[in-house]
């Protein structure tokens, strides 16, 4: 086919390029116009990672030959924060929060707003008893729970709702040591109360990581300096009872006897000093509060919003239906000029390519009717 037969094939077939365009493009339409527009807040942060401060005396144990292995290991760095984030515990306390929310009059938790009752439209209960289904049949069988208590390990179904509409608006992006939380939602104010909301409860989460990890190294250090103490209690009763036996020490094998009692009593006596300087060491740890997170730039109302782009919508809709609409002439001219053709062998090729994309259980179906 030459570029003249080409551009005869788009001429006769420009009322159906125009139809595909016109079809896709309404439909563009149709749900750029249904969908709101979204509004994207950013903070940004510094991950605080944990140095000696979140590992009580870790070096020292090291000194003292115990490795330090009970007593911290590697820390909880700065490159678990965006799955902490992202966690049950922080998005159950993001979602008990209390927020403004532009489609209600008053303010609500996230929990109250992502189960308040509303107008189900067509769309909405379609989509319930047909693509949602399981979900649909899993709450009316589950039923209303009974009340439990704010620290319960297990949400409830209206928890779990909120909890994951929730984390679908929460984005995070690692800088080096800076991390960006973004939040979008249908109103910029809302935006930004749920970074911050966010950023609060990360820090919060952080720090009782932290701290449970400093109270297991206190209580490690706690039980080496009572070991510790006791050994020095029995070296030096070992050491006074030697002494009471023997008061004129005359020979060698006393005196060297006496001198190993004397090391071990000096051996243990600093290893229960140095116990104890850890033990006050993690002591004042467990008092100090250092923040994990600090905000570097606070999350603003955005002014501008950030999707959906209607014009850009439009636009693709119109492409990709012009580009159907071009595919579906030229296969529909190509299948007719084979029709008409004689040659035994296009229509061989146009037999085996029908036979190949339809189906065989539909091609006997229609000969059957035929026959019929």
């Amino acid at each position: 086919m030459s570029v003249l037969d080409l551009l005869l094939v788009l001429a006769r077939s420009r009322f159906f390029i125009v139809g595909t365009m016109v079809v896709f493009g309404c439909l563009g339409g149709l749900y750029a116009a249904s969908t709101s527009e979204t509004y994207t807040a950013e903070a940004t942060v510094i991950r605080e990672g944990q140095d000696a401060s979140g590992a009580v005396g870790e070096s020292a144990l090291r000194r003292l030959g115990v490795g330090g292995g009970n007593a911290g290991g590697g820390g909880l760095g700065p490159g678990s924060y965006p799955q902490i984030l992202k966690t049950r515990e922080v998005r159950l306390a993001v979602a008990r929060d209390t927020f403004s929310f532009p489609e209600v009059d008053e303010p609500m938790t996230y929990i109250e707003y992502a189960n308040r009752p509303t107008e189900i439209s067509w769309l909405g209960a379609l989509l319930d008893y047909t693509v949602w289904l399981p979900w649909t049949l899993r709450d009316a069988l589950t039923g209303t729970p009974v009340e439990k208590d704010e620290a319960t390990v297990y949400p409830t179904p209206e928890e779990e709702r909120a909890m994951r509409a929730v984390k679908g608006k929460v984005e995070t992006k690692i800088e080096g040591r800076f991390m960006v939380i973004s939040t979008t939602t249908r109103a910029p104010e809302l935006s930004a109360e749920l970074t911050k909301s966010f950023i609060r409860h990360l820090t919060d989460r952080v720090q009782d990581l932290r701290t449970r990890r400093t109270e297991r190294n206190l209580e490690f250090v706690k039980e080496k300096y009572r070991e510790a103490k006791k050994k020095l209690r029995a070296a030096e009763e070992r050491l006074a009872s030697f002494i009471d036996r023997n008061q004129n020490i005359r020979s060698a094998e006393l005196r060297n006897q006496r001198n190993r009692l004397d090391r071990r009593v000096q051996q243990q006596l600093k290893l229960y000093n140095d116990w104890q300087s850890q033990l006050t060491q993690a002591e004042i740890e467990l008092q100090r509060s250092e923040p994990v997170v600090t905000t570097v730039e606070a999350p603003v109302p955005p002014s501008d919003p950030s999707g959906p782009g209607t014009k850009l919508l439009l636009i693709v809709s119109l492409i990709f239906g012009l580009f159907l609409g071009v595919a579906g002439a030229f296969m529909r001219a190509f299948f007719q000029h084979a029709a008409d053709e004689s040659d035994e062998e296009v229509q061989a090729k146009v037999e085996e390519l029908k036979r190949s994309s339809v189906p065989e259980r539909l091609r006997r179906l229609k000969l059957s009717r035929q026959n019929e």
